[in-house]
C-alpha cells in the first residue's frame, strides 16, 4: 500500500499561491492575508477583547479583509464610516461597503441597507427600495427587518398596506425576542387587526415587551389590567403600571392615570404608588388584596 506523503500536498499549495503556517496565531494569520483572520482581529480591536481597544485598528483589518471580498468586513467596515470609529466619517463610503455586503447576501447589511435608503442617509430617500432590502434580509430571518418591514405594512408607508403581512412578519420578530414586535404584534392581536382577535395572547406580548423596558407595552399592559381585558381586572396593579409609564415619561399615562384614579379609593392609589416604585417581578402576591 503506497503510503500518503504530506510532503507532496505542502508543494503543491506552495506552488499554487497558498501559504502553509502550522500553529499560526491569529494575528500571524491575519498578516498572512487570511481573511477570516483579520475579520476576527478586528473584531477584537474593536471590543477591546484581548488587546487594547482601537477603532482606527478594527477599522484598518476590516478593510484588509473586506478588499478580499469578505462580507462580514465590508459591513463593518461600512459601519465605521457611517459611525466615524476610527476613520473618518464619510456616509458615501460607508454606502459603497454595506452594498457591497448586502449584494452578496449579507442579511444585517441588506437591514442597514434598507434602514439609509428609508431615511435617505447616502441615498435618496426611497421607501421601496427600503422594503425591497428588507424584505432580502426578513427572508433570511434577520429580525429587525422583519420589523422594519412589518412597520411599512402595517402603515402603507410608501408601499401598499397590508395588514395580515405586517402581522406575519411582527410574529417571526415577535418570536425572536424583538421587543417591538412583541408590542406591535400585541397591538393587533388585541385589536383583531389582520389576525384573529385573542387578548390574553396579547396581555401575554405586552408582559414580554414591558418587561424589556417597552414603556409603550408597559402603559398598553395598564390600560388593559385596568379594564380586565384579556387579564383579571386589578387596578391597584393597573394603576402602578400607568404610573411606572407616566415616570418614563410617556405622555398618555397622566390622562390615564387621572381616569382610573376616579374609580378608586385612597388606600388603592397609596398602594398601588408603593408597588410603582418596584420592578413588577418584585410586586408582592396578591391574594392578600381583592381585585376589581
Amino acid at each position: 500500500m503506497t503510503r500518503f506523503n504530506p510532503t507532496w500536498l505542502i508543494v503543491f499549495l506552495l506552488l499554487h499561491g497558498a501559504t502553509v503556517v502550522a500553529g499560526a496565531t491569529l494575528p500571524e494569520r491575519a498578516e498572512q492575508g487570511d481573511a477570516e483572520a483579520q475579520f476576527e482581529l478586528a473584531a477584537k480591536f474593536h471590543a477591546g477583547d484581548g488587546v487594547a481597544k482601537d477603532g482606527a485598528e478594527a477599522a484598518r483589518w476590516w478593510r484588509k479583509a473586506a478588499e478580499q471580498g469578505h462580507p462580514k468586513a465590508q459591513f463593518h467596515l461600512g459601519l465605521c464610516f457611517l459611525e466615524g470609529n476610527g476613520v473618518a466619517k464619510n456616509t458615501t463610503e460607508a454606502l459603497q461597503w454595506v452594498r457591497k455586503s448586502a449584494d452578496q447576501g449579507y442579511a444585517d447589511a441588506q437591514n442597514n441597507l434598507g434602514g439609509l435608503y428609508a431615511i435617505g442617509a447616502g441615498v435618496p430617500k426611497e421607501i421601496r427600495e427600503a422594503a425591497r432590502w428588507w424584505a432580502k434580509a426578513a427572508a433570511q430571518g434577520q429580525m429587525a427587518a422583519q420589523f422594519n418591514l412589518g412597520l411599512l405594512l402595517a402603515t402603507g408607508n410608501g408601499i401598499t398596506k397590508d395588514t395580515a403581512a405586517a402581522v406575519k412578519w411582527f410574529r417571526l420578530a415577535a418570536d425572536q425576542g424583538h421587543v417591538g414586535a412583541q408590542a406591535s404584534l400585541a397591538a393587533f392581536l388585541a385589536k383583531g387587526e389582520g389576525v384573529p382577535k385573542d387578548e390574553t395572547e396579547a396581555v401575554k406580548l405586552y408582559r414580554l415587551a414591558a418587561a424589556k423596558g417597552h414603556v409603550p407595552a408597559l402603559f398598553s399592559l395598564g390600560q388593559m389590567q385596568a379594564a380586565g381585558t384579556g387579564i383579571a381586572k386589578d387596578v391597584v396593579e393597573a394603576y402602578a403600571r400607568l404610573s411606572q409609564a407616566g415616570a418614563a415619561g410617556y405622555p398618555p399615562a397622566r390622562e390615564a392615570l387621572k381616569v382610573l384614579a376616579k374609580e378608586m379609593t385612597s388606600a388603592e392609589i397609596a398602594e398601588a404608588t408603593k408597588l410603582a416604585r418596584q420592578p413588577s417581578g418584585e410586586w408582592p402576591v396578591k391574594s392578600n388584596r381583592s381585585t376589581r
